[in-house]
């Protein structure tokens, strides 16, 4: 088993509960791994017996800076969701969505939501 690691994949959305946060584009963060058997990929080196990782980016960002979300929990799941459905050889997949722009009374460098989902487990 192996893993594809795409790590702070940055994108503008409107994601957020508040009205303000869906008027203003802000940026998210994405960390995402994505799990399948490498074993064919290792012996063959040809890029169609693994994912193209191009294909995972073009996942993410199409839903980070798509429909906007009230949670980031949804998001996260969509990607979850949106990622699998990339290349049926994905066995699981791991994402953490962060906000560094959330609206909270103090300070912090980021909020953020991790979704992990495993093929057929929804």
């Amino acid at each position: 088993m192996g893993k594809i690691i795409l790590k702070n994949m940055k994108f503008k959305g409107r994601h957020g509960a508040l009205a303000w946060e869906k008027s203003l584009e802000q940026t998210f963060c994405v960390d995402l791994e994505a799990c399948m058997d490498f074993s064919r990929a290792a012996l063959s080196d040809r890029l169609e017996d693994t994912v193209d990782y191009s294909r995972i980016y073009d996942a993410v960002k199409g839903l980070v800076e798509g429909e906007s979300c009230q949670l980031l929990e949804k998001l996260a799941d969509a990607i979850c969701d949106r990622v699998l459905d990339t290349d049926e050889r994905l066995e699981a997949v791991k994402v953490l969505v962060k906000k560094p722009g959330v609206p909270l009374d103090g300070e912090l460098d980021w909020a953020g939501v991790e979704v992990e989902k495993k093929r057929n487990e929804g």
